[in-house]
């Protein structure tokens, strides 16, 4: 996704391009059982 996580900024700060969290894709701060990056690998 080009603009990442949080967006794509030019240097005065405006966002360029949107990123997935702006974008309402799904995001969460606590992992889900079965889902950490350990029981994955």
């Amino acid at each position: 996704m080009d603009g990442g996580f949080s967006g794509r900024r030019d240097p005065s700060g405006a966002v360029q391009t949107e990123g997935w969290s702006s974008r309402g894709f799904p995001t969460s701060a606590e992992p889900v059982a079965g889902r950490t990056y350990a029981e994955l690998k």
